[in-house]
């Protein structure tokens, strides 16, 4: 299935002046929207990363009871997907991908979780970033002392180098090719999640205005960060009911939802400024800058 076309604008700038959200006139910058559907017959498609020639990956999930059973990954290229499932695997997410072709992620075989294209024996690996130096974001989960311990690496393509960050709660999911790290650092103490960014000595943390929780997905070389707030957190669910996109620069967020759509969550962007995500719980889509 083609990628649907139409063009967009994104609505309006905040920024922090003295402790208060200040809405700021701005030119609106235009944005071109392809949406992103696997099949038509599919419960719904799912887009992580973008390289920088503009190849995307996710993830893709049937319809049925659960909608979830099955996921497998794909990859789209000028309007063609291509569906990555390996041998024997019930549940398949390719995470990102760059200019090389080489893409990243996680599959799971037998109930053990596996690395794409690493497949370490640890007790589970997931490869969230690639970069066009070849370098890999990977996330694993080891057994220590009859406990589960979580640990990040930098893998280089010959060394898995310990990524350490100052204190604990840290998720890492973004990275560019200076090793620039975004996620999400969670405090702890009923305090909302926010997004961090550390650029290997220093971490600095971010939370939307007014939002109950942030999340910071991808970054490009520009440091221009995207990732997802939301407004109006269940716990009964434990979800959001009211998600948004951002891109945050410089200390200064930007919302940013696709057209007319109730639920935006951004994954990704790359040097070109394009950026991928999914709205509505159904749908990936590309925002390219017109």
């Amino acid at each position: 299935m083609k990628g649907k076309i139409f063009t967009g604008t994104k609505l309006f700038l905040l920024s922090l002046l003295i402790g208060l959200m200040i809405v700021l006139p701005v030119s609106a910058q235009s944005y071109t929207f392809t949406q992103l559907d696997v099949s038509d017959n599919l419960h719904s498609t799912v887009a992580y990363g973008i390289s920088n020639d503009g190849r995307v990956v996710g993830q893709y999930f049937f319809e049925g009871f659960p909608p979830y059973n099955t996921p497998q990954g794909f990859i789209y290229n000028n309007g063609t997907y291509t569906k990555y499932i390996p041998t024997g695997s019930s549940d398949t997410a390719l995470m990102d991908i760059n200019s090389a072709g080489t893409f990243v992620g996680r599959y799971v075989r037998n109930g053990a979780i596996r690395g794409i294209p690493i497949n370490y024996l640890w007790y589970t690996t997931t490869i969230w970033k690639i970069n066009e130096l070849g370098e890999m974001l990977v996330r694993t989960i080891q057994r220590s002392g009859g406990k589960s311990v979580s640990r990040e690496y930098i893998y280089d393509g010959q060394t898995f180098n310990l990524l350490t960050l100052p204190g604990t709660g840290y998720s890492s999911f973004g990275m560019n090719d200076a090793r620039d790290i975004v996620g999400i650092y969670y405090p702890g103490g009923g305090q909302a999640s926010r997004g961090f960014f550390y650029n290997g000595s220093t971490t600095t943390t971010f939370l939307y205005p007014n939002s109950v929780q942030t999340w910071a997905r991808g970054i490009n070389s520009d440091k221009k960060i995207v990732g997802t707030y939301c407004l109006n957190w269940t716990y009964a669910t434990n979800s959001c009911l009211q998600d948004h996109g951002f891109i945050y620069q410089d200390g200064v967020f930007t919302s940013f939802d696709y057209p007319g759509a109730s639920s935006t969550i951004l994954q990704d962007i790359n040097d070109a400024g394009q950026i991928v995500g999914t709205f509505n719980g159904k749908h990936g889509f590309i925002a390219t800058p017109a």
